[in-house]
């Protein structure tokens, strides 16, 4: 599902009727129509936001100060990113960014992430910490969201 289908499902869908458990969208921060989503005003933006009956949407939280436009992707470094599977697969990049698959010969998103979450060879010591920023967020949504209204 693309940000813009998960965004309308957020807040199309799920909003709109009781929830019986917290759902959270995460989004990336490289799309302005997202992003404008996350503005109180033109100085102003909040990391989250509450769009009622127990779902909130969440964009990734910067990890250099001056870079903006990125997606969860550049939460790894580079010599992460260029890891190959078994098979000599890779994620296909254009500059900084991870772009779909286009290909049998590219490893996809998922196929990355999997094999970082099964730790298979190759795999095993890919630096994830940057990504305690989101997770400090998503605490910060579960303790909001159990204070009673």
């Amino acid at each position: 599902m693309g940000a813009p289908e998960l965004m309308k499902h957020c807040e199309d869908a799920l909003a709109r009727t009781p929830q019986n458990r917290l759902h959270i969208g995460i989004f990336d921060r490289d799309r302005e129509d997202i992003n404008k989503k996350f503005r109180i005003d033109s100085q102003r933006e909040k990391p989250f936001f509450n769009r009622g009956n127990s779902v909130y949407i969440l964009r990734i939280p910067r990890i250099i100060e001056s870079q903006d436009d990125i997606a969860i992707e550049n939460y790894y470094s580079d010599t992460d990113l260029e890891r190959a599977d078994s098979h000599g697969r890779k994620l296909r990049r254009s500059s900084y960014k991870v772009i779909e698959a286009q290909n049998p010969s590219d490893l996809s998103k998922e196929n990355f992430a999997e094999l970082i979450r099964n730790e298979v060879e190759g795999f095993k010591d890919v630096d994830v910490s940057n990504f305690a920023k989101i997770f400090e967020l998503i605490k910060t949504i579960i303790a909001e969201a159990k204070k009673p209204k």
